[in-house]
Protein backbone atom coordinates (compact mmCIF):
# COMPACT_ATOMS: atom_id res chain seq x y z
CA UNK A 1 0.00 0.00 0.00
CA UNK A 2 1.66 3.24 -1.15
CA UNK A 3 -0.86 5.61 0.46
CA UNK A 4 -2.00 4.92 4.02
CA UNK A 5 -3.45 7.73 6.15
CA UNK A 6 -4.60 5.56 9.06
CA UNK A 7 -2.68 6.24 12.28
CA UNK A 8 -2.53 2.59 13.40
CA UNK A 9 1.10 1.47 13.46
CA UNK A 10 0.40 -1.44 15.82
CA UNK A 11 -2.37 -3.03 13.70
CA UNK A 12 -3.70 -6.09 15.59
CA UNK A 13 -0.66 -6.56 17.85
CA UNK A 14 -1.34 -7.49 21.49
CA UNK A 15 -2.19 -4.35 23.48
CA UNK A 16 -3.92 -2.98 26.55
CA UNK A 17 -6.66 -0.43 25.81
CA UNK A 18 -8.90 1.92 27.78
CA UNK A 19 -11.90 3.77 26.31
CA UNK A 20 -13.79 6.43 28.24
CA UNK A 21 -17.58 6.87 28.13
CA UNK A 22 -18.83 9.39 25.56
CA UNK A 23 -19.75 12.71 27.17
CA UNK A 24 -21.49 15.54 25.26
CA UNK A 25 -20.16 13.99 22.07
CA UNK A 26 -16.55 13.49 23.17
CA UNK A 27 -14.74 10.20 23.83
CA UNK A 28 -11.09 9.48 24.64
CA UNK A 29 -8.96 6.37 24.38
CA UNK A 30 -5.42 5.22 25.09
CA UNK A 31 -3.53 2.00 24.43
CA UNK A 32 -0.12 0.48 25.15
CA UNK A 33 1.50 -2.11 22.86
CA UNK A 34 4.71 -3.87 24.04
CA UNK A 35 5.78 -4.71 20.47
CA UNK A 36 4.28 -3.88 17.05
CA UNK A 37 4.74 -7.24 15.36
CA UNK A 38 1.31 -8.56 14.30
CA UNK A 39 0.35 -8.11 10.65
CA UNK A 40 -3.19 -7.39 9.48
CA UNK A 41 -4.86 -7.96 6.12
CA UNK A 42 -3.40 -4.86 4.46
CA UNK A 43 -0.60 -3.76 6.81
CA UNK A 44 2.49 -5.39 8.30
CA UNK A 45 4.21 -3.31 11.03
CA UNK A 46 7.11 -5.77 11.16
CA UNK A 47 7.81 -5.93 7.41
CA UNK A 48 11.34 -6.84 6.35
CA UNK A 49 13.03 -7.74 3.07
CA UNK A 50 16.57 -7.92 1.66
CA UNK A 51 18.13 -4.46 1.54
CA UNK A 52 15.45 -2.92 3.80
CA UNK A 53 15.78 -1.99 7.47
CA UNK A 54 12.98 -1.96 10.03
CA UNK A 55 12.58 0.33 13.04
CA UNK A 56 11.21 -2.61 15.14
CA UNK A 57 8.79 -0.42 17.08
CA UNK A 58 8.18 -1.28 20.73
CA UNK A 59 6.66 0.33 23.83
CA UNK A 60 4.03 1.98 21.67
CA UNK A 61 1.62 4.48 23.25
CA UNK A 62 -1.44 5.51 21.23
CA UNK A 63 -4.08 8.05 22.17
CA UNK A 64 -7.18 9.49 20.52
CA UNK A 65 -9.92 12.01 21.13
CA UNK A 66 -13.11 11.70 19.08
CA UNK A 67 -16.31 13.69 18.68
CA UNK A 68 -19.66 12.53 17.28
CA UNK A 69 -22.96 14.38 17.22
CA UNK A 70 -26.12 14.59 15.11
CA UNK A 71 -28.04 17.86 14.93
CA UNK A 72 -31.77 16.92 14.93
CA UNK A 73 -32.91 20.15 13.26
CA UNK A 74 -30.81 19.51 10.14
CA UNK A 75 -30.10 15.76 10.35
CA UNK A 76 -26.38 16.47 9.95
CA UNK A 77 -24.05 13.95 11.61
CA UNK A 78 -20.49 15.08 12.36
CA UNK A 79 -17.68 12.73 13.34
CA UNK A 80 -14.13 13.93 14.01
CA UNK A 81 -11.00 12.58 15.69
CA UNK A 82 -7.40 13.45 16.50
CA UNK A 83 -4.85 10.68 17.16
CA UNK A 84 -1.27 10.51 18.42
CA UNK A 85 1.30 7.69 18.53
CA UNK A 86 4.70 7.47 20.20
CA UNK A 87 7.09 4.50 20.23
CA UNK A 88 10.69 3.46 20.81
CA UNK A 89 12.83 1.76 18.20
CA UNK A 90 14.29 -1.65 18.98
CA UNK A 91 16.52 -1.59 15.89
CA UNK A 92 20.29 -1.87 16.44
CA UNK A 93 20.82 0.73 13.71
CA UNK A 94 21.63 4.13 15.26
CA UNK A 95 19.76 5.95 12.47
CA UNK A 96 16.43 4.88 14.01
CA UNK A 97 15.08 6.73 17.05
CA UNK A 98 11.72 7.49 18.63
CA UNK A 99 8.64 7.23 16.45
CA UNK A 100 6.01 9.97 16.52
CA UNK A 101 2.87 10.39 14.44
CA UNK A 102 -0.20 12.63 14.37
CA UNK A 103 -3.43 11.82 12.58
CA UNK A 104 -6.89 13.26 12.18
CA UNK A 105 -10.15 12.79 10.38
CA UNK A 106 -13.50 14.43 9.67
CA UNK A 107 -16.71 12.82 8.37
CA UNK A 108 -20.01 14.50 7.52
CA UNK A 109 -23.25 12.63 6.87
CA UNK A 110 -26.65 13.99 5.87
CA UNK A 111 -29.48 12.04 4.35
CA UNK A 112 -28.15 9.61 1.74
CA UNK A 113 -24.77 11.38 1.39
CA UNK A 114 -21.59 11.06 3.44
CA UNK A 115 -18.04 12.27 2.89
CA UNK A 116 -14.81 12.32 4.80
CA UNK A 117 -11.15 13.26 4.91
CA UNK A 118 -8.26 11.91 6.99
CA UNK A 119 -4.55 12.68 7.17
CA UNK A 120 -1.39 11.26 8.73
CA UNK A 121 2.02 12.77 9.43
CA UNK A 122 4.90 10.81 10.99
CA UNK A 123 8.67 11.12 11.39
CA UNK A 124 9.31 7.53 10.16
CA UNK A 125 11.27 6.91 13.40
CA UNK A 126 14.27 8.50 11.68
CA UNK A 127 16.69 10.11 14.12
CA UNK A 128 17.87 13.09 12.06
CA UNK A 129 16.86 15.19 9.09
CA UNK A 130 13.54 15.83 7.39
CA UNK A 131 12.58 12.23 6.54
CA UNK A 132 8.91 12.06 7.46
CA UNK A 133 5.81 10.61 5.84
CA UNK A 134 2.64 12.56 4.99
CA UNK A 135 -0.60 11.21 3.51
CA UNK A 136 -4.25 12.11 3.04
CA UNK A 137 -7.32 10.20 1.88
CA UNK A 138 -10.81 11.48 0.96
CA UNK A 139 -14.06 9.82 -0.03
CA UNK A 140 -17.69 10.52 -0.98
CA UNK A 141 -20.54 7.98 -0.79
CA UNK A 142 -24.22 7.96 -1.78
CA UNK A 143 -26.25 5.31 0.05
CA UNK A 144 -29.67 4.56 -1.47
CA UNK A 145 -32.23 1.94 -0.53
CA UNK A 146 -30.62 -0.64 -2.83
CA UNK A 147 -27.50 0.96 -4.34
CA UNK A 148 -24.35 2.27 -2.69
CA UNK A 149 -22.04 4.34 -4.95
CA UNK A 150 -18.76 5.90 -3.91
CA UNK A 151 -15.43 7.38 -4.93
CA UNK A 152 -12.23 7.75 -2.91
CA UNK A 153 -8.68 8.90 -3.49
CA UNK A 154 -5.43 9.55 -1.69
CA UNK A 155 -1.90 10.87 -1.98
CA UNK A 156 1.29 10.31 0.02
CA UNK A 157 4.91 11.42 0.17
CA UNK A 158 7.71 9.59 1.96
CA UNK A 159 10.79 11.79 2.27
CA UNK A 160 12.85 8.95 3.78
CA UNK A 161 12.53 6.67 0.75
CA UNK A 162 11.80 9.36 -1.85
CA UNK A 163 8.55 7.58 -2.77
CA UNK A 164 5.42 9.48 -3.80
CA UNK A 165 2.11 7.83 -4.61
CA UNK A 166 -1.51 8.43 -5.55
CA UNK A 167 -4.49 6.09 -5.63
CA UNK A 168 -8.22 6.24 -6.38
CA UNK A 169 -11.24 3.96 -6.52
CA UNK A 170 -14.75 4.20 -7.98
CA UNK A 171 -17.28 1.54 -7.05
CA UNK A 172 -20.89 0.54 -6.58
CA UNK A 173 -22.70 -2.21 -4.71
CA UNK A 174 -26.28 -3.44 -4.78
CA UNK A 175 -28.30 -5.03 -2.03
CA UNK A 176 -29.70 -8.32 -3.35
CA UNK A 177 -31.54 -9.25 -0.15
CA UNK A 178 -31.11 -8.84 3.61
CA UNK A 179 -28.24 -11.35 3.58
CA UNK A 180 -26.37 -10.57 0.35
CA UNK A 181 -24.65 -7.57 -1.31
CA UNK A 182 -22.73 -7.62 -4.60
CA UNK A 183 -20.22 -4.91 -5.46
CA UNK A 184 -17.85 -3.94 -8.26
CA UNK A 185 -15.11 -1.29 -8.34
CA UNK A 186 -12.26 -0.02 -10.45
CA UNK A 187 -9.09 0.87 -8.59
CA UNK A 188 -5.87 2.49 -9.77
CA UNK A 189 -2.57 3.37 -8.10
CA UNK A 190 0.57 5.15 -9.31
CA UNK A 191 3.95 5.74 -7.70
CA UNK A 192 7.00 7.87 -8.40
CA UNK A 193 9.90 5.54 -7.51
CA UNK A 194 13.51 6.61 -6.88
CA UNK A 195 16.12 4.66 -8.86
CA UNK A 196 19.88 4.78 -9.14
CA UNK A 197 21.21 5.61 -12.61
CA UNK A 198 24.97 5.22 -12.56
CA UNK A 199 26.43 7.57 -9.94
CA UNK A 200 23.25 9.68 -9.74
CA UNK A 201 19.66 9.16 -8.67
CA UNK A 202 16.54 9.49 -10.80
CA UNK A 203 12.87 8.58 -10.75
CA UNK A 204 10.60 6.24 -12.63
CA UNK A 205 6.83 5.99 -12.73
CA UNK A 206 4.93 2.79 -12.01
CA UNK A 207 1.18 2.24 -12.06
CA UNK A 208 -1.42 -0.48 -11.95
CA UNK A 209 -5.18 -0.78 -11.95
CA UNK A 210 -7.81 -3.44 -11.90
CA UNK A 211 -11.36 -4.52 -11.38
CA UNK A 212 -12.48 -5.61 -7.91
CA UNK A 213 -15.51 -7.83 -7.31
CA UNK A 214 -16.90 -8.13 -3.79
CA UNK A 215 -19.54 -10.41 -2.31
CA UNK A 216 -20.82 -9.56 1.19
CA UNK A 217 -22.76 -12.20 3.10
CA UNK A 218 -24.52 -11.39 6.40
CA UNK A 219 -26.07 -13.83 8.84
Amino acid sequence: VVTRALNDVTASSFKATYLSPRWIGFKAGVSYTPEANQRSTDFDPDFSAPGLANADLEKVWEGALSFARRWPETGLLVRAAVTYSNAKSGSPLPAFGSYEAWGGGLELEQGEWSGGLRWLSSNNAWESGNAGYDAWEAGLVHQGSEWRIGVEGGRSKNRLTGLEGTSWLVGASRKINQHLDVGVAWTSAAADLPVLIGPSAGHTNASNGGLVLELTVRN
